[in-house]
């Protein structure tokens, strides 16, 4: 079940990640403890009666937070009757099944590294901008926990100092300025209604906590979803696209991609089911949940930032293989470069050395003929095929351009 401030909902989820039975119903407006618990009881006894007797097996929750690690107790910000709220043992009294609960938004980080757009990713941020906005970290194929399993709340990094004052207390959160409901209290309008600029100054915040968070963890891939940022579609991607890439420009970061959720509006409950085979897993094996990893298998090499899992094969590799004499003829050029710097000017060999070391250690160097040179077009179009896929930006090696500059240099007769 999926637990927000706009909306309660609860579904099926097996073990493929498919999604059945699912239903919603409105999250009671300013409702106390109990009238919030009567709604969702009342919901989750209507989809479990559509099961088959004895095929339920576990009890997922996505909610939205702060709360204690294992979700014993939550206090969700947008659920004013919600504090230090007992869910997860009310759930498995009501259920009478193992029951894990976690953060929202972490629950989408699960469901997309699972079977959407973060699939084959070891290390990416998931953002959910809805009612509020709440966060999920995935680094080396692992979901953070942290201290009391809030990890990942991406919502209250600070993107305007002097801004609006958020309901956490602090002032100037990506939460009071981005989300569904600071939108409608700026503007007296649902988010729905916004128009073109706050759509894209709000898609402009979270490009800018995107970029903080790309600079700090060294991660290449952001996957937002939530019912605001879906419904703004493409105009608010755009803005976070051209935020994020102004702000992260360190080697590492630059180019991080931010991309929609890949399962839509079934991402939460995905998530929540997630959360709940995680748990049924490590309680198997006699192991935390919050030791336990993604629902599948993480086996991938981090040099490309790729998971592959124990069910599929490795992703088939987007460039074509070169033909049979390409190192031959890579080894030609770069002898001939390596030759030609000496004879043009004898303390520059070294700088031929070097790049092909760094080229060669990095695993690239049967893809890189130095000589002759193209331009620098040329040389993000192989990374591009070769590392990411159509559409994907990938900076060219900083060494890389230097030799580009210098070559160019020799061709013009400067030396």
């Amino acid at each position: 079940m999926d637990i927000g401030g706009t909306k309660l909902a609860a579904g099926l989820v097996d073990r493929s990640g498919a999604l059945t039975c699912a239903e919603r119903v409105p999250t009671p407006a300013s409702g106390s403890a109990e009238q919030v618990w009567s709604a969702l009881s009342a919901l989750v006894d209507r989809v479990r009666r559509a099961a088959a007797p004895g095929s339920v097996v576990v009890c997922g929750v996505g909610c939205g937070g702060p709360m204690d690690r294992g979700g014993r107790e939550v206090s969700p910000l947008n659920i004013a009757g919600w504090r230090r709220f007992p869910l997860r043992d009310r759930l498995a009294e009501l259920t009478g099944l193992p029951t894990f609960v976690d953060n929202d938004a972490k629950a989408l980080a699960l469901a997309e590294g699972w079977i959407g757009a973060a699939r084959g990713w070891r290390d990416y941020l998931a953002v959910v901008v809805s009612t509020g906005v709440g966060g999920g970290l995935v680094l080396d194929g692992r979901l953070l926990d942290g201290r009391l399993g809030n990890a990942g709340h991406v919502g209250h990094v600070v993107v305007e100092p002097e801004g609006r004052r958020c309901t956490c207390g602090g002032r100037g959160c990506l939460e009071a300025e981005a989300s569904g409901t600071a939108i409608e209290e700026v503007t007296g309008r649902p988010a729905a209604e916004a128009g073109p600029a706050e759509v894209q100054r709000s898609g402009m915040l979270l490009g800018r906590a995107a970029a903080s968070v790309a600079n700090l963890l060294d991660l290449s891939l952001v996957v937002v979803g939530g019912s605001v940022a879906l419904g703004f579609g493409e105009p608010f991607f755009v803005a976070a696209r051209r935020e994020l890439a102004a702000r992260a420009v360190l080697e590492f970061s630059a180019g991080t991609r931010i991309v929609p959720a890949g399962l839509g509006a079934q991402g939460p409950l995905i998530g929540a089911g997630a959360v709940g085979w995680r748990g049924h897993d490590a309680r198997r094996t006699g192991a935390p949940a919050s030791t336990a990893g993604l629902p599948f298998t993480a086996t991938g090499t981090p040099h490309h930032d790729r998971t592959m899992t124990a069910d599929r094969p490795p992703p088939a590799p987007v460039a074509t293989a070169p033909p049979d004499d390409f190192d031959a003829r890579y080894w030609r050029r770069a002898a001939a470069g390596v030759v030609r710097a000496i004879a043009l000017r004898p303390g520059l060999w070294l700088t031929a050395v070097t790049v092909t070391g760094r080229l060669a250690r990095r695993g690239w160097w049967y893809r890189w003929p130095l000589l002759p040179v193209p331009d620098a077009s040329y040389w993000r179009f192989r990374m591009m095929t070769a590392y990411g896929g159509p559409g994907t930006e990938l900076p060219c090696p900083k060494d890389v351009v230097a030799y580009l500059e210098w070559c160019r240099g020799l061709r013009r007769g400067r030396g």
